[in-house]
């Protein structure tokens, strides 16, 4: 399995609505590709500050080659939808993991 790990920091005065709008545009969005086979989204606990909170999405793919379409289609597609939706006030960056347990 592979995973698609973004982290967001979301400034304080939008996380409610930056929550749903990921729950019922972003991640339906992504997972309509048909690409990613399941997600995950976390909140960070104990590590709150005066600039935001930390959220992680994963979106699990079976094949690698899922994973690096997914990853063109979102850097080309959807992340441009978030910048212009939410601004500057939230920040991001990803990661790619390999399940390696299996």
């Amino acid at each position: 399995m592979y995973v698609l790990n973004i982290s967001h920091k979301v400034n304080h005065t939008i996380i409610y609505d930056w929550i749903e709008w990921q729950k019922n545009i972003f991640i339906p969005s992504l997972l309509d590709t048909g690409l990613a086979k399941n997600y995950q989204f976390y909140k960070l606990l104990e590590h709150d500050d005066d600039e935001g909170s930390l959220y992680v999405l994963q979106f699990h793919f079976t094949y690698h080659q899922d994973l690096r379409v997914f990853e063109d289609q979102y850097e080309k597609f959807f992340l441009p939808l978030e910048i212009k939706k939410w601004g500057d006030q939230f920040i991001s960056f990803k990661t790619t993991l390999k399940n390696i347990t299996n």
